[in-house]
């Protein structure tokens, strides 16, 4: 009897994908040494146990067991294929490479939520407390040490520890294609680089560096003013690539990335269709995040389509009344 391999609430149901290292699986002494049925009950367990919860274990009990490996002849095989799985004090049986896998995958998504509740907070004004999030990031990292103190996701940089805390926001910083309104004013209080002195001076703007000259007519009259440039600014598309660009890199997508995979959904599906499900991202974060968003897109375009082929058969359908009818039904 053992303490149990993964956390109690280690729930990986909405990770569709488990990972298999293939090399270690065929070189291992059950893939050799088993036979067709052995094989197939193994996998047909461990595969099984991805979904489990905790993750990566399974119910010691030899009817579901039988149920779970599909092998009409379980008591044959059900030695063979049982070897390497322990029972943990908690009654279940648990396969450590298995749980090596599952705490990995559930580290990743320990950090996602603390990465998507971080932001929503920050975004609605809230306080978001992690220290529950926190104790169980390092209640998970001490289990996986425990099976594989090599496992790359104890040095990686999401889930080598816990997260710091968010940073404040930076000071906003002006488009660079909208210049200083005014850039002949004196940024200083001691008068350098005021508008009465003759010496040529500089002013930084958002689009470089303006050179200023004392007025032609003397000391203290002005050059005429640059024509302001106008920045012209979409809401609607900084919005969407502000939120979408955040709910991408926080799963770890790089920044370029995650505008070119936003860019072809805009292409694809429209803005406002895009910024929509990028919305509702944000408020419920998905473990998934670029396959969800592809997803809802894609659903959404379709009722769409049905919802204007409605409103077409039924205009269609008014103007093809008889005016007798059509009065009468007004």
């Amino acid at each position: 009897m053992t303490a149990p391999l993964t956390p109690a609430d280690c729930d990986l149901r909405d990770f569709a994908f488990m990972p298999v290292d293939v090399r270690r699986l065929l070189t291992s002494e059950t893939w050799i040494t088993g036979t067709g049925d052995e094989r197939a009950a193994a996998m047909s367990l461990w595969l099984e146990s991805w979904h489990q919860v905790p993750a990566a274990s399974l119910p010691d009990n030899d009817r579901m067991l039988a149920h779970l490996s599909q092998c009409p002849t379980w008591k044959k095989v059900r030695e063979f294929v049982l070897r390497g799985w322990v029972k943990a004090d908690d009654g279940r049986l648990y396969h450590p490479v298995v749980a090596e896998k599952a705490l990995e995958a559930w580290l990743e998504k320990l950090a996602q939520r603390i990465s998507g509740a971080e932001g929503n907070a920050k975004r609605w004004g809230m306080v978001f407390d992690r220290g529950a999030m926190e104790a169980a990031m390092h209640d998970a990292r001490q289990r996986l040490v425990a099976i594989n103190p090599q496992s790359r996701a104890l040095s990686r940089k999401r889930t080598a520890g816990l997260p710091k805390a968010s940073p404040p926001d930076p000071k906003p910083i002006a488009p660079r294609s909208h210049p200083d309104p005014d850039p002949t004013r004196n940024p200083s209080p001691d008068g350098v680089g005021s508008r009465s002195q003759e010496t040529e001076t500089e002013t930084e703007t958002g689009t470089g560096t303006v050179k200023n000259h004392s007025g032609p007519d003397g000391p203290g009259v002005p050059p005429p003013k640059p024509a302001a440039v106008k920045a012209v600014v979409d809401p609607v598309k900084d919005e969407l690539w502000r939120l979408g660009r955040g709910v991408l890199e926080g799963q770890g997508m790089s920044r370029d990335a995650a505008g070119t995979f936003l860019g072809k959904l805009v292409k694809d599906h429209g803005q406002k269709r895009v910024l929509d499900v990028v919305r509702e991202a944000v408020r419920d974060p998905k473990a998934d995040p670029k396959s969800w968003l592809v997803a809802a897109c894609q659903q959404r375009e379709t009722e769409g389509k049905q919802s204007a082929l409605e409103r077409r058969n039924a205009s269609v359908a008014e103007n093809w009344l008889p005016p007798e009818v059509r009065d009468a039904t007004v």
